[in-house]
Parts: structure tokens; C-alpha cells; sequence
């Protein structure tokens, strides 16, 4: 296996679409498989547990906040 070689696998979806469940199931499968794995939450995780005002701003500016996040 070629270690200089870093790959990102981004799940997307919606509000309960089971991302992290898939997540979690990816990444045991990938050790399995002797791959390193690095977990990283989610921009809107990141940014509203900092104190971002989510129920303060409107949609277009949390979309805004959530994109600057990536």
C-alpha cells in the first residue's frame, strides 16, 4: 500500500440520514482492511457546540456558517 497516499470519503445527508451510522460501519471495515482512519465531526457540530446562534440566524446565513466550516 502506497502510505504517502491520503484519501477523503465525505458522507453527506440530511438531519437523521444515518450518517453516522454508516460512518462508524466504513470505518471498521477500512481497519479491516489495515487502512488508518481519521474521524472529524461535522462542520455544524463544530461550529454550533462553539456558540454559533443557530435558532438566531436565518437559513441562508447558518448555510453560509456551515460552508465556511469545511
Amino acid at each position: 500500500m502506497d502510505e504517502s497516499r491520503i484519501s477523503r470519503i465525505v458522507l453527506t445527508g440530511g438531519p437523521c440520514g444515518e450518517k453516522s451510522t454508516a460512518l462508524t460501519s466504513v470505518s471498521e471495515r477500512l481497519k479491516d482492511h489495515g487502512i488508518r482512519v481519521y474521524r472529524v465531526p461535522e462542520a455544524a457540530t463544530i461550529l454550533f457546540g462553539g456558540g454559533a446562534p443557530k435558532e438566531a440566524l436565518p437559513d441562508l446565513q447558518s448555510m453560509a456558517i456551515q460552508k465556511e466550516g469545511q
